[in-house]
C-alpha cells in the first residue's frame, strides 16, 4: 500500500491513547512501515491521552522515536502536556498546537437550512462507563436522559435522535427511543443510521440545537454554528470545548438537573456561537492545514539519507 507513497500524515482524533493497546500497537505498525521505507511523517492534530500503559509507552516511543517526523501537532494544551512529558525524554521531537481539522467540516460539506429541531445523541452507556476518565456512573442515563426529553417538550420542538454509527450506540437509541417517544409523544423521531459523512454532517447542520456525548457530533456542530452542549465523559471533550472558549458548555449529566439543561438550552438558541471567535479558529485551522502540508512537501523534496530536521511551527500558546 506505501509503494508509491512519498510520505504519511499520522492525525485522526484521539489517536495517541491506549485502551487495550490498541492504538499503540496500530501506530507503531504503521509507523513501523513508514520508518522501513524511510518515509516522512508529520503527526497532525491529534488527541492525547494520558492513560499509557508501560507496554502501551513503549510502542509509542518506539515507533515515534524511529520515525522520519518533520513535525507534531496536537489539538490542545492538555494533549500538548502529555505528549512532551511523556515523549521528549524518549528523544521524541516536541508537539506544537494545532487544530483540530473537523473544525473545518463546514468548508467541505455544504450546510442544510436550519430545519428547527434539537438533536439528542445518544451513546450507549456501557461504553461511556468503560471509557470514561472520570468517576460518572453512566448506567443510570436511560432515566435522565427520559427527563431530558419530558423537559424539551416546553420547547415545542421536534426532538431527533441520532448516533455517530457504532453498533452498540445504534442499538441503544433502538432500545431507547420508545420510552423518549413516551416522554414527548408527536416530538419524538429517530434518526436513520447515516450512509456516509455527508449525510451526517447535512443532518448536523441543519439542527437548531444539539447534544451528544461524541465528540465529532459536538465538533461539525460548532463548524457549523450550531449551538450545543457536550455531555461529560472525556477530558477530550472538555479540552475541545476549552479550545474554542465554550468550557461552560461541557455539563454532567449526573449533577445536571434537566431543567437547568432545558435554560441552558434556550439560552443557546438565543446566543448562538460567536461569529467573530469562530472565524478566528476557522482561520486557524486553515493555516495549520497549509502549515503541515508544506513541512512534509519540503520533506519529501529532500535528501533522504539521514533524519529529517523537524520543523518548528509557530507558537500559539493561547487559543480561545
Amino acid at each position: 500500500a506505501l509503494a508509491r507513497v512519498d510520505g504519511a500524515i499520522l492525525g485522526g482524533g484521539n489517536l495517541i491513547a491506549d485502551a487495550d493497546l490498541n492504538f499503540p500497537f496500530k501506530v507503531n505498525a504503521a509507523l513501523g512501515e513508514t520508518a522501513r521505507r524511510s518515509l516522512p511523517v508529520a503527526v497532525f492534530a491529534v488527541g492525547v491521552s494520558d492513560n499509557w500503559t508501560r507496554r502501551g509507552h513503549r510502542l509509542f516511543a518506539d515507533a515515534f522515536r524511529r520515525s522520519r517526523m518533520v513535525r507534531a501537532t496536537v489539538r490542545d494544551e492538555r494533549s500538548r502536556s502529555v505528549w512532551n512529558r511523556r515523549l521528549r525524554p524518549e528523544e521524541v521531537p516536541p508537539a506544537s498546537l494545532a487544530r483540530d481539522p473537523g473544525v473545518l467540516t463546514a468548508d467541505h460539506f455544504p450546510a442544510r437550512a436550519n430545519a428547527g429541531y434539537i438533536a439528542l445523541g445518544l451513546t450507549d452507556p456501557v461504553l461511556l462507563q468503560y471509557h470514561a476518565t472520570g468517576p460518572s456512573d453512566f448506567l443510570s442515563l436511560d432515566d435522565w436522559l427520559v427527563e431530558v426529553v419530558a423537559a424539551l417538550r416546553a420547547l415545542g420542538r421536534p426532538i431527533r435522535l441520532f448516533t455517530n454509527g457504532s453498533p452498540e450506540d445504534r442499538d441503544y437509541l433502538e432500545r431507547l427511543t420508545p420510552r423518549l417517544q413516551e416522554a414527548a409523544p408527536g416530538l419524538v423521531a429517530a434518526e436513520p443510521a447515516f450512509a456516509d459523512p455527508d449525510a451526517f454532517a447535512g443532518f448536523v447542520s441543519a439542527s437548531a440545537f444539539l447534544m451528544a456525548h461524541r465528540m465529532h457530533a459536538c465538533i461539525a456542530a460548532w463548524s457549523y454554528r450550531v449551538p450545543h452542549v457536550g455531555f461529560s465523559w472525556d477530558i477530550k471533550l472538555n479540552s475541545f470545548f476549552e479550545s474554542v472558549g465554550r468550557g461552560e458548555w461541557v455539563v454532567d449529566p449526573a449533577e445536571l438537573e434537566p431543567a437547568a439543561l432545558l435554560a441552558l438550552v434556550a439560552r443557546g438558541l438565543g446566543e448562538g456561537i460567536d461569529e467573530a471567535g469562530h472565524a478566528r479558529v476557522v482561520a486557524e485551522a486553515r493555516r495549520d492545514v497549509g502549515a503541515i502540508l508544506g513541512a512534509l512537501e519540503s520533506a519529501v523534496a529532500a535528501p533522504t539519507a539521514g533524519r529529517v530536521p523537524v520543523v518548528m511551527p509557530e507558537t500559539r500558546d493561547s487559543r480561545a
